[in-house]
């Protein structure tokens, strides 16, 4: 059944789009997945491809609903034209931003052509490369491409722990932030690598402009209804890049979960090698489940550093690095590698801090808590700095 939303939106449209078009609209209204504007009083549907579908009042109509505020119009790119012509099967969708000095590519999200549709990560803020000064701090990391399977992504992605996953009985919803409503199979554990069906997707609202992009996923689920937002920004004048985080609990159950950041860095393609080091603000211990610590890299004191190349195949892993994890200043890490190098700063207490990495990635994992009452709202934010290692840089 149609939800009455997308009928009154076709009532409403019905003034500015003429019988033929509004025909096609309510075949496939069912298929909603989110309304956008773009540029100066386009909006579009996204059915089983992008459709102009009205004029400038266009944005008088989304204001009037509350999904935009009436000043910054939604918008899509790639490009104008080719989102009227709709993405070419096999595209998906993306955009880029930059501030003259940092330059990134950006998927975005969607459930029918987005790059990544699997159920581990937020869809939101996918970086398949960013740009500064000759070098590239993001990029292809994986063998496969699926993008339905949980490990074909890129950036500095988010991933948080599901709501309701245990209390959920078979064939009933869960929920997982900046993905939507999923359905639970069986009573099995919850997997990560396991792709969940998707029963409700949210609406994904996305603001673009030259420096930056905000995504804001509305989901209303019966149980554990959200508004999450997250903002990329590069800053003016800076190598500096902030991540933006709130999440508005719009239910009337408290929401608790924890999110971490998986931080797939691939500085250059290079492979990870001796030249690769990790800095933390104090002396760290590898606790717990450990693998390529000792021998393919080392702890002491405040650094991580690889002792040898990494094979194809091989990983170094750390479950629980413990030492800078007990307030917000212990969240600062740094990264280095041959010619290029990333400061990474949160504002918020760590509650775990992981180190994964393969031959061609590199991932600091910081996790935190976040609890949120009916109404109200938290935010947190993380600082990328990037710089040049000019004594090892070629």
């Amino acid at each position: 059944m149609r939800s009455p939303l997308v009928f009154i939106i076709l009532v409403y449209l019905f003034a500015f789009v003429n019988l033929q078009e509004l025909s096609g609209m309510v075949e496939q209204a069912d298929k909603l997945d989110y309304l956008m504007a773009f540029g100066e009083g386009h909006m579009f549907y996204r059915t089983d491809h992008w459709v102009d579908l009205t004029t400038k009042k266009a944005d008088e109509f989304l204001v009037s609903l509350g999904i935009i505020d009436g000043e910054s119009p939604l918008i899509v790119p790639p490009e104008g034209d080719l989102m009227k012509a709709g993405f070419p099967q096999g595209e998906n969708p993306s955009t880029e931003i930059s501030n003259g000095i940092l330059k990134a590519s950006i998927y975005l999200p969607d459930k029918t052509i987005g790059y990544y549709r699997a159920t581990r990560f937020d869809w939101s803020g996918i970086i398949s490369s960013l740009e500064y000064h000759g070098h590239n701090y993001f990029g292809k990391w994986f063998d496969n491409y699926n993008p339905t399977a949980h490990y074909s992504i890129m950036g500095p992605v988010d991933a948080f722990d599901p709501l309701n996953y245990n209390d959920a009985k078979p064939g009933n919803s869960f929920v997982k932030i900046g993905v939507g409503s999923l359905t639970k199979p069986d009573d099995s554990l919850y997997n990560t690598r396991t792709t969940y069906p998707i029963n409700d997707p949210g609406i994904w609202r996305i603001v673009k402009e030259d420096a930056s992009i905000q995504f804001r996923h509305i989901l209303n689920d019966k149980e554990y209804p959200y508004v999450y937002t997250k903002t990329i920004e590069f800053i003016e004048g800076k190598a500096q890049m902030l991540i933006y985080y709130n999440l508005k609990n719009t239910g009337v159950h408290p929401i608790e979960t924890e999110v971490f950041n998986h931080n797939f860095f691939v500085f250059d393609d290079q492979v990870v090698d001796k030249g690769f080091e990790l800095t933390f603000t104090k002396e760290i211990t590898c606790d717990g489940k450990a693998t390529g610590i000792g021998d393919i890299a080392r702890i002491h004191e405040n650094k991580l550093t690889f002792l040898e190349s990494l094979a194809n195949g091989e990983s170094v892993y750390c479950d629980s690095i413990k030492g800078a994890n007990n307030n917000a200043p212990d969240y600062d890490i740094r990264i280095d590698s041959p010619g290029a190098g990333v400061r990474i700063r949160g504002n918020q207490p760590l509650s775990k801090l992981v180190f994964w990495s393969r031959a061609n990635t590199i991932c600091p994992e910081p996790y935190i808590k976040i609890k949120v009452e009916p109404g109200e709202s938290f935010s947190w934010e993380t600082s990328y700095e990037f710089y040049i290692n000019h004594k090892t840089d070629k």
